[in-house]
């Protein structure tokens, strides 16, 4: 599910729909989605539900849908907090978006869920994230919760 080249960093995001937009694109382009309109119509639809920032300046927005084609998680992490949704008016820096296919009998969303947000609660850990140099950082710190997971599966 993660993947080194679905690790943003240093990004200029001012609002969530930019945010989804260039997470969605870069998953689009490196082939997850078949159709990054209806993922993203899901993701907006699953927002407006209830706004998916978490505290500790983290938003993972997520969704399941017939237009991904492999399960996958876009990190981003932004140079300056913004506020994620005005209904809480949380700010967030750092941004996981995860995507699974509609026909995900394993859960592999809530699974990933589960276990970044265990990895949250830990003040080092989201520092580091936001201290990492680069990606090879980041995938190394995000790799233990990848390989949980899989192992799981």
């Amino acid at each position: 599910m993660v993947n080194k080249d679905l690790i943003l960093l240093e990004e200029e995001i001012t609002n969530r729909e930019q945010a989804l937009e260039v997470m969605i694109q870069k998953a689009n382009e490196l082939g997850y989605l078949q159709d990054k309109e209806i993922y993203k119509a899901e993701v907006i639809a699953r927002e407006e539900m209830m706004p998916t920032s978490v505290g500790f300046k983290v938003a993972i927005p997520h969704g399941r849908s017939k237009s991904v084609s492999y399960p996958f998680v876009v990190f981003l992490r932004n140079k300056k907090e913004f506020i994620w949704d005005d209904r809480n008016e949380n700010e967030v820096d750092l941004i996981f978006m995860i995507g699974v296919p509609e026909a995900n009998e394993n859960n592999l969303h809530l699974r990933f869920l589960a276990e970044i947000s265990k990895k949250l609660m830990n003040d080092d850990f989201r520092e580091n994230l936001r201290k990492a140099n680069n990606k090879e950082e980041v995938y190394e710190m995000l790799q233990d919760i990848n390989e949980k997971v899989i192992s799981n599966n």
